[in-house]
């Protein structure tokens, strides 16, 4: 038997940017991704940002219910990380999580 100890989480140490930068990479590589409805999305949270209203349940319900009108449920995930993550992506990570949980698992 092997007596080590397994770690239950592993931190992985790469710089906040370059996340982003792979973030918003992708987001640009995609065709098509920020059309004219993604841009709606997009503002709709950019107001709720600037107001300090994304966070709550309420609120985070609101915007997944604007993606599932809009029709771009798939592709919310990527618009919310382009506009929600920036140099500081750990810990808006962990302050947006459960948004994200929200817009990714919700039952169709």
């Amino acid at each position: 038997m092997n007596s080590r100890i397994i770690p239950s989480t592993v931190h992985y140490k790469y710089h906040p940017g370059i996340i982003v930068i792979i973030i918003k990479l992708l987001i640009h590589i995609v065709p098509g991704l920020l059309c004219q409805v993604c841009c709606a999305l997009l503002c709709i949270v950019q107001q709720r940002k600037v107001a300090g209203e994304v966070s709550g349940a309420d609120r985070e319900k609101e915007i997944v219910l604007e993606a599932e009108r809009l029709e771009i449920r798939d592709k919310a995930p990527l618009v919310l990380a382009e506009l929600l993550y920036d140099t500081n992506i750990i810990t808006q990570i962990k302050q947006y999580r459960t948004l994200f949980c929200r817009v990714c698992y919700a039952t169709s």
